[in-house]
């Protein structure tokens, strides 16, 4: 009956509202922005599976936390272009 619980909450948490809010902030933001998140994830995941089952983090673990969450605050932080304007790339009447 466990499995199955989380089965359903995977389901329901980490696959419908997981993906609409990546589609809104998609929206919102850049996508190496946005793409941050599936490095961000495991960090969180690894933090949540200390905070409430206990489990034991090494030294190991905490430098590669580390190396990845200042991987992606490099990427939120870098300057990025304007993006260019679009070119239509049907002609207009008489243009052809």
């Amino acid at each position: 009956m466990r499995s199955w619980l989380a089965l359903g909450y995977l389901i329901v948490f980490g696959s419908g509202i997981g993906f609409t809010a990546y589609l809104y902030i998609l929206q919102k933001s850049t996508a190496a922005r946005v793409a941050t998140y599936a490095f961000v994830n495991p960090v969180v995941a690894l933090f949540l599976g200390w905070l409430i089952l206990s489990e034991t983090i090494t030294l190991r673990t905490v430098i590669a936390a580390a190396i990845i969450l200042t991987a992606v605050i490099l990427v939120i932080t870098a300057p990025h272009r304007a993006p260019a304007p679009a070119v239509s790339a049907v002609p207009a009447r008489g243009e052809a």
